[in-house]
């Protein structure tokens, strides 16, 4: 089993000010089932943290789980910090399926017509979209099971919230003035403080990048046709109300060591999935269905996910 992990904390963000949640990291455990009555597939997502670079011997452990595509694209990428977190975000669907006991001959990982990723396990019913994303020292998984017209389009972002090293906080606003609209520049005003000026720029920033990668739009689509009025809770497209959709945002706290000491780090994250229906939900952790009774977010060491590889699904047969 692996182990709690108690200073991997998730926050709620409002608009500006940020609660504590109640959110630790617990067993990695996801109940991925659906009840047949439920009219929605069920939301999950699960963000790991990378406090600390693998040894090599983990690295190999976990990169001879991967199919021979996803090993051959893993080990074809230069940096050896992007391609650990690719392959974190590559062993999350391999937890799952060994989590829903599902033997590993049973499934596959495929991508749709427009590169949307999600597993194959022979049932249309029970299709599971995913998306992952991955930022500095934190890989997410969001995750959907159900009919694949309702999992298809699923959307995850993150972005760590630190001021940039080589300009000011304006100016770092300025430029990004093209992906902005004039409303979401209002809430961005200078004469707020750079915390605020931030911590706003990323919810609108994952919320646009998740609404995105939901849709398989590729790198470069205009974010300024997306305009995010995150205080009236809704979203415009093209200048027509965006309906249909869920968003979920909370921020994630991580310790990351460096030279010896830990370090805090905070995170903004965004979910999209669209829903259908008449209106679009923007959801804040502290909403009616989205806290800790509903159990969809789970905090998860790396530490503990290798061990999770090492000692459930490394040794099986096909797990290579």
């Amino acid at each position: 089993m692996i182990d709690e992990c108690p200073r991997d904390i998730a926050y709620i963000s409002t608009w500006p000010p940020l609660l504590p949640s109640r959110y630790h990291s617990t067993v990695i455990q996801i109940t991925a089932h659906m009840s047949s009555k439920e009219k929605e597939p069920l939301l999950h997502s699960w963000i790991i943290t990378l406090g600390r670079p693998p040894t090599a011997d983990e690295f190999s452990m976990c990169l001879r789980v991967l199919d021979n595509k996803s090993y051959e694209r893993i080990t074809n990428i230069p940096d050896p910090d992007e391609a650990w977190k690719s392959l974190v975000g590559r062993l999350i669907p391999y937890v799952l399926m060994d989590q829903r006991r599902a033997p590993r001959t049973s499934w596959s990982l495929k991508e749709s017509k427009y590169g949307k990723p999600y597993i194959d396990h022979g049932n249309d019913q029970k299709t599971i979209g995913y998306n992952i994303t991955h930022a500095h020292n934190i890989v997410g998984m969001a995750c959907a099971i159900g009919p694949k017209h309702k999992v298809w389009n699923i959307g995850i972002d993150s972005m760590r919230i630190s001021p940039p090293e080589d300009m000011s906080v304006d100016d770092f606003v300025e430029s990004l003035i093209h992906k902005l609209t004039p409303l979401e520049l209002s809430f961005l005003d200078p004469s707020h403080t750079d915390e605020v000026k931030l911590r706003r720029l990323y919810i609108i920033w994952t919320m646009k990048e998740s609404y995105t990668k939901a849709l398989g739009q590729p790198i470069g689509f205009d974010f300024a046709r997306i305009e995010c009025d995150i205080p009236r809770r809704t979203i415009r497209v093209d200048g027509e109300p965006l309906l249909g959709w869920e968003f979920r945002l909370f921020r994630a706290n991580t310790g990351v060591l460096r030279k010896g000491v830990l370090v805090e780090e905070s995170y903004q994250c965004t979910t999209a999935i669209y829903r259908g229906g008449n209106g679009t939900k923007l959801l804040w952790e502290h909403d009616e269905g989205v806290g800790e009774g509903d159990k969809w977010l789970r905090f998860v060491r790396v530490e503990d996910l290798v061990h999770y590889v090492k000692t459930h699904i490394s040794q099986k047969p096909g797990g290579s």
